[in-house]
Formats: structure tokens, C-alpha cells, sequence
């Protein structure tokens, strides 16, 4: 699995609601323009899911989360659609901030 930097996981967003969401449209601006604008929106919902300890001894955390369709939302307007991801942060243990820092995005 790859770890998305957040400019690439809007990409991917972006391009995933362009295809699948009934009023999201990029013309006529480019992909990278409305990623560089998309914000996650605000009431999305993350569960842990696992921590571990990478090879320098700091704790990774991925936090499940997603993307939610309604059918309604949706081109087809039959079938919802989701898109699951990972947010990964990481602490380091060994210093007194030990505030998660974001590494970056795993899409599902």
C-alpha cells in the first residue's frame, strides 16, 4: 500500500467525486485547481484501528475513514457509493511534544 501526501490523496478524492457524485464538476478547471481548494468535510468520522512502532521505535496510528455517497448524491442515483481510507500519523515518543503529526493517506 502507498502512503498518499495530502495533495495527492485530494487527487484521488477529487477525482473519485467527479466520478460518482451527481453535482461535483471540475471543468473548467483542472484536477490539481479543485484539489488544491477540497476540504475533507468536517463531520467526517475516524475509528482507530491499530498503532505500532515503525523502525525508529515512534508510534504510527491509522485512523479509519471514509467518503459516504447517498444514493440520491450519486450519478446513477440507484446505488450509493463509499470510499474508505486511512489517515496515518505519527508520534515520537522519545520527545516532550508528543502531539501526532500526519504522515499521510491510505486509500482503501
Amino acid at each position: 500500500m502507498k502512503i498518499l501526501t495530502e495533495m495527492e490523496f485530494k487527487m484521488e478524492v477529487c477525482r473519485w467525486l467527479n466520478k460518482n457524485q451527481r453535482a461535483f464538476f471540475i471543468e473548467p478547471f483542472s484536477l490539481e485547481e479543485v484539489a488544491h481548494s477540497y476540504r475533507l468535510p468536517e463531520h467526517t468520522r475516524f475509528i482507530h484501528t491499530q498503532s505500532l512502532r515503525d523502525e525508529n521505535g515512534d508510534l504510527l496510528t491509522f485512523l479509519k475513514g471514509g467518503i459516504y455517497l447517498r444514493d440520491w448524491e450519486t450519478i446513477d442515483g440507484k446505488h450509493h457509493r463509499q470510499l474508505e481510507f486511512y489517515k496515518v500519523l505519527k508520534t515520537f515518543i522519545d520527545t516532550p511534544d508528543v502531539e501526532p503529526y500526519p504522515v499521510g493517506y491510505i486509500i482503501v
